[in-house]
């Protein structure tokens, strides 16, 4: 499991396999999305699978994604504001905790 510094509280998970705690079921997506950061940067990722509760993203790089931060989906009307949960190979679980109106 890829531990980024700014995320020290993030699980971790051992190597044998996910300590897989999802509240919903996960729907697969592959689906473009972005990481809003302070308001106005924008980190490109694919949606990978979505639940009413959290998402699993394909990123970059786990470098610049801060603990809480807003996503934004293609062809959902309001960005989600997410909390990092987790990292492992070029992917990050996320945690949603609320929605508001993309403007």
């Amino acid at each position: 499991m890829l531990q980024h510094p700014e995320h020290e509280k993030s699980p971790v998970f051992g190597k044998a396999g996910w300590n897989d705690k999802r509240n919903s079921l996960r729907r697969p997506k592959h689906e473009p999305a972005k990481i809003v950061v302070g308001g106005n940067r924008l980190i490109d990722c694919v949606l990978q699978n979505l639940s009413e509760t959290g998402a699993c993203l394909e990123v970059p790089s786990v470098v610049g994604i801060p603990q809480v931060f807003r996503l934004m989906i293609n062809g959902e009307s309001a960005l989600r504001t997410c909390e990092f949960r987790w990292a492992l190979e070029g992917r990050v679980g996320v945690k949603f905790l609320q929605s508001e109106p993309v403007v």
